[in-house]
């Protein structure tokens, strides 16, 4: 968990002491996996957003994580990935990366060429 999602869950938090949970129903109870998925859903409704499942919200974050520079093996531990070959498909994400790398080869390019 990042710093800014720790601080939002902090401040929201504050508001709902009484009950100790961070996401709960109107009672103060913890909110149920469909309670969870309904409200996803008219967010998502309500936001315009088509084709679009909760699952995907974890490819992004995969894809930002290699995209601001993370290495495949921090973005498998924070994903939570057991192989790594699942995690490679964010590699591709990352062209600044491979145009560093390929600008390496100039290092050995012969003088005259």
């Amino acid at each position: 968990m990042n710093v800014t999602v720790s601080n939002l869950l902090k401040a929201r938090a504050r508001i709902t002491a009484l009950s100790g949970y961070v996401f709960h129903t109107g009672k103060g109870t913890p909110n149920s996996p469909w309670n969870l998925s309904r409200e996803w859903w008219k967010a998502i409704d309500k936001a315009g957003i088509t084709n679009f499942r909760f699952h995907d919200l974890r490819h992004t974050a995969g894809t930002r994580l290699v995209q601001a520079g993370a290495d495949l093996y921090s973005v498998a531990t924070i994903l939570d990935h057991t192989q790594l070959s699942t995690t490679q498909r964010y590699a591709k994400h990352n062209p600044d990366s491979v145009r560093k790398h390929l600008e390496k080869l100039d290092k050995f390019a012969v003088s005259g060429r």
